[in-house]
């Protein structure tokens, strides 16, 4: 998939984003931010490195014996470091669409233009990184978003579930052909919770929900690497907004104010 300049001048700005969240190196993404994107010459095209993409059938309510249904969850898988008995790097990108872009930077590194933790961590310990989409984002949809029905199984404990099957009863037995190490026959049995580490890498939410993971599932998740996590979570947000308001000019504050009662 090639970009325009303009197209990754969009992805450098989703990687500060991203690198704030999952470790990418002040100074490369200083570098970045006055670059438009990675470094590329007199070529007016840029093609990102591809991080094989699989997907898994999620069970949609793992709570409900009853409810056979599931869902299409994607999932990136990178072994460009993988040694056999490595563990496995789960990169979390929290509440939001797993695009191209992200798993090029968070997984690829941009080809060697930016160093991410996850890959880091993967490098160091011979690991396999990867990233499993969260239910309800990207293309992750158990449903067309129709009504608020659509949502109930939109919750955090199906959330942190998706990951214990994921790690325990799907990665061990799935087919990941398009990888290079993990492709021999039987190389992924050695990737079970019981048999490697599985080692958590995000922030905010999603460094919240690997702690949450590491207490509620310690068999699984072995160690979680978390930055900016909340540590308290707050049913009443408006102490955010309040401020915003009070900061305002008085006209402004109206505005904003009139607006999102409009919306509401």
């Amino acid at each position: 998939m090639k970009h325009s300049l303009w197209t990754c001048s969009a992805a450098a700005a989703l990687v500060v984003v991203a690198g704030q969240l999952l470790g990418i190196s002040p100074d490369i993404l200083l570098q970045l931010k006055r670059l438009g994107g990675p470094q590329l010459g007199d070529d007016s095209e840029y093609t990102p490195p591809e991080v094989p993409q699989y997907n898994v059938s999620m069970p949609l309510d793992h709570f409900n014996a009853s409810d056979r249904r599931t869902f299409i969850n994607r999932f990136w898988v990178n072994d460009t470091y993988y040694k056999p008995g490595g563990p496995v790097i789960l990169a979390d990108f929290g509440e939001g669409t797993v695009t191209d872009d992200m798993v090029a930077t968070i997984l690829a590194e941009l080809g060697g233009h930016v160093a991410t933790a996850p890959m880091e961590l993967a490098r160091e310990l011979g690991g396999v990184a990867m990233v499993l989409e969260h239910r309800y984002y990207g293309y992750s949809q158990p449903f067309r978003l129709t009504s608020t029905t659509s949502y109930s199984t939109n919750e955090l404990p199906q959330a942190l579930e998706d990951v214990v099957y994921f790690a325990s009863r799907h990665v061990s037995r799935a087919d990941l052909g398009l990888n290079t190490v993990l492709a021999a026959p039987n190389a992924t049995w050695q990737l079970h919770p019981s048999r490697t580490p599985w080692i958590w890498a995000s922030g905010s939410y999603g460094g919240s929900r690997g702690v949450w993971l590491r207490i509620r599932n310690p068999e699984v998740i072995y160690a979680v690497w978390a930055s900016s996590a909340p540590v308290e979570c707050r049913p009443d947000g408006s102490a955010y907004f309040n401020s915003i308001y009070r900061s305002m000019a008085s006209n402004c504050s109206a505005d904003v104010q009139a607006v999102v009662r409009h919306v509401d």
